[in-house]
């Protein structure tokens, strides 16, 4: 069966939210720290001389106080892909260890802690995450990270406040979906899907995987006109308001004395999260690293072994 535009839309739609969104399961004044400030890049696609792609990674943002005689808290945003390479997890476990706090999504009960090698949660979007871990060869993040140590806080909302939310806003599964197509349909104006190359990629157990990831990290890299349009102009469950919950938690922590914190949640997450921490926070954004996430480059082929002429011996 073709895949249609339509059905190439509603396809990019589902893979942008398993792929960016949840593994589900003050009184003062703000200080205008947003002004002037051009907003941080957080998963972006490095490629080589001849625009052949490379990898795409995942940002580490750092936001510090402003004013270096009134010390605070240091905050990174750890921005996230719920599949990815084996190693990316490895680094990302390595990194989480330097921090007081690493708070991490997971739409769960308050509490819950998340036992190592958890697995699929069992929601249709981890189905999702984990028959993508499958077609591109990828690990799921929640087999991958250890949200076992000790620093970790669980800083997302229940299912009950989730279900409330979606209430207080207005939003239904029906009301996501059709967000979720209207999303899709802004970023492939931007960049159109070869829906030929998809559906035969699909079936390329070969070189199948790699082109998915490919056409996939092209899709990802620069996402913000579809999160706009999953969000909307009054935000969104799915994204405004657990990242209100998320900053909430961390003010929490902060307050506790915690001097080094983390906010690990999805990339397409993170520059609402940006713009809120800096209207909240006297913080100030010094410095941004990478981590590659998935490996898109094509493998070295092997040189054919060289023909080797048999002469035959005279007798």
């Amino acid at each position: 069966m073709p895949i249609t535009r339509s059905g190439s839309l509603f396809a990019f739609g589902i893979l942008f939210a398993a792929a960016l969104c949840s593994p589900l399961r003050a009184d003062d004044k703000p200080a205008d720290n947003t002004a002037k400030l051009e907003k941080s890049q957080f998963i972006r696609i490095v490629r080589d001389e001849l625009k052949r792609p490379l990898t795409m990674e995942t940002a580490i943002v750092r936001y510090v106080p402003t004013d270096e005689k009134k010390p605070g808290p240091i905050v990174d945003l750890i921005a996230a892909v719920h599949v990815g390479e084996k190693k990316y997890y490895e680094q990302l476990n390595q990194e989480f260890a330097n921090y007081d706090s690493l708070l991490y999504e997971l739409v769960a009960p308050k509490g819950t802690k998340v036992p190592k090698k958890a697995g699929a949660t069992g929601s249709p979007v981890s189905a999702l995450q984990i028959w993508m871990k499958n077609t591109l060869n990828l690990e799921f993040q929640l087999e991958q990270i250890d949200y076992h140590a000790s620093n970790f806080v669980h800083a997302d909302m229940s299912p009950e406040d989730f279900s409330k939310s979606m209430k207080n806003l207005n939003e239904s599964p029906v009301s996501m979906f059709l967000k979720l197509m209207q999303a899709s349909m802004a970023q492939q104006n931007q960049k159109p899907v070869n829906n030929m190359l998809m559906m035969a990629a699909l079936f390329d157990r070969k070189e199948g995987p790699l082109v998915l990831k490919q056409i996939m990290a092209d899709q990802l890299d620069g996402a913000d006109t579809m999160l706009e349009a999953l969000n909307g102009p009054e935000g969104s469950t799915l994204v405004t308001e657990r990242n209100k919950f998320a900053l909430k938690v961390l003010g929490e922590e902060a307050t506790q004395g915690k001097k080094r914190l983390a906010i690990f949640y999805g990339a397409a997450h993170m520059t609402d999260m940006e713009k809120r921490l800096l209207e909240q926070l006297p913080l100030k954004r010094t410095e941004t690293r990478w981590l590659a996430a998935w490996d898109l480059k094509a493998p070295a082929k092997t040189p054919a072994a060289p023909d080797v002429e048999k002469k035959s011996e005279s007798k």
